[in-house]
């Protein structure tokens, strides 16, 4: 871990930075729009907290035949490809924050739970989509708990993200604060 943490440089910052920007601003705007058409409603199971097998089955019927195949494909491709975006991002802002801070860098655990999290829950999102109308309530609850959990370890990194960062601007503050009164 302390290996890791002291390779990450400003550079990989910069470009784990751009990297989410061009991801942010072109391509999900991109892909949901893509979604809104063909699945006919803005709501995705991925961007909720929580949701039961009702929900899923009448997102289902909305989506339709053709709908549920263009959800399940977008699993394939961007579901693989944008938790690995945002797990590269907040991985290395946490850990040049942690390098910058001396600090052991337990809070980098949280993008990669997210990370896990993400892609557990587009798993067993493609095998319910896939059964429907087949019941598979189970896998919706499951499914459920860990969209709650990847949003929490998002959030638990954000939060360590302006933990950090609060810190730091305090310690130039305190250092400004002390070669000023010298």
């Amino acid at each position: 871990m302390k290996k890791i943490i002291a390779s990450i440089n400003r550079r990989m910052v910069i470009i784990s930075l751009l990297l989410l920007a061009v991801f942010v601003i072109v391509i999900l705007p991109i892909v949901n729009g893509v979604l809104l058409r063909k699945l006919h409603t803005a709501l995705i199971p991925d961007m909720m907290i929580f949701y039961s097998p009702t929900i899923l089955n009448n997102l289902a019927q909305i989506y339709g035949p053709e709908g549920i195949q263009v959800y399940i494909q977008s699993k394939y491709w961007f579901d693989i490809i944008w938790p690995l975006v945002y797990w590269f991002s907040l991985t290395v802002i946490i850990g040049h924050l942690c390098n910058m801070m001396k600090q052991k860098g337990i809070a980098l655990f949280f993008p990669t739970l997210a990370l896990l999290f993400d892609w557990g829950e587009n798993t067993l999102l493609i095998i319910f989509f896939s059964r429907y109308p087949q019941s598979t309530g189970i896998l919706a609850y499951v499914a459920s708990v860990l969209t709650a959990g990847k949003w929490v370890s998002i959030a638990l990194s954000l939060v360590f993200i302006l933990m950090y960062l609060g810190r730091i601007r305090k310690k130039r503050l305190q250092k400004e604060e002390k070669n000023h009164n010298e």
